[in-house]
């Protein structure tokens, strides 16, 4: 029997919606012993598995979490064994198990499996409470890219007629890592109420994303 494959990579179309290929975040242990899990916003064959360990001749296999044919063979033509596979996942959002074998004459041999999250919901401010000059935010979700600028996060206090609206000074992380530390300065004139996000497409600037993929989208007009 074929050895289990080493996957080497992992990779799904990028957020910014250019059509490249971006590598799929890891984050997690996987539901098998010394797995991964990967995150993505996309469904259908968009995951794309490369693999080591194989040889001419040989074919791989996508499966499920109980060894279950996902995908049909496919013949392995590169010298040194290895390629890449698609790894087609469900329409819902969710956690699923794929795994990689190689099959030869003998059979097929053991597969190398890693966890799936499926995950189409995009990252929101959940909530922000304020301490002086600090405000703390918490989002939704974990947010696994982005810049910390602080050009892009404004503090309003409700006042008559309205809102007054305070940029931030600074930007720090957390011990969490869906929540943000904002130092920004606000004149008291009428209760703190809330943080909104206005993406500042400068240089060297990236939305915040989580770890599937998704942009938090601005909160401002």
């Amino acid at each position: 029997m074929p050895p289990a494959p080493d996957i080497t990579d992992v990779t799904r179309t990028d957020s910014a919606g250019t059509g490249e290929r971006e590598p799929a975040a890891v984050d997690g242990d996987g539901t098998e012993p010394d797995t991964d899990t990967y995150w993505t916003n996309q469904t259908g064959d968009d995951l794309q598995v490369s693999f080591t360990g194989g040889r001419t001749g040989y074919q791989v296999q996508v499966v499920d979490g109980d060894g279950n044919a996902v995908t049909a063979p496919q013949e392995i033509t590169s010298d040194d064994g290895g390629g890449t596979i698609a790894g087609p996942v469900g329409t819902d959002d969710g956690r699923q198990v794929r795994g990689v074998r190689l099959i030869n004459a003998a059979g097929a041999g053991a597969a190398t499996f890693f966890d799936v999250v499926v995950d189409r919901t995009a990252p929101a401010i959940a909530n922000a409470t304020a301490s002086g000059d600090q405000v703390t935010v918490t989002l939704t979700e974990i947010i696994a890219f982005g810049t910390d600028f602080a050009s892009d996060r404004w503090a309003w206090e409700h006042v008559p007629g309205g809102r007054d609206y305070y940029q931030a000074q600074q930007v720090d992380t957390t011990d969490r890592r869906d929540q943000r530390l904002l130092t920004v300065e606000l004149d008291g004139n009428g209760e703190f109420c809330g943080v909104d996000y206005l993406f500042d497409n400068g240089s060297g600037a990236r939305r915040y994303e989580d770890r599937a993929g998704n942009l938090l989208a601005d909160t401002l007009p």
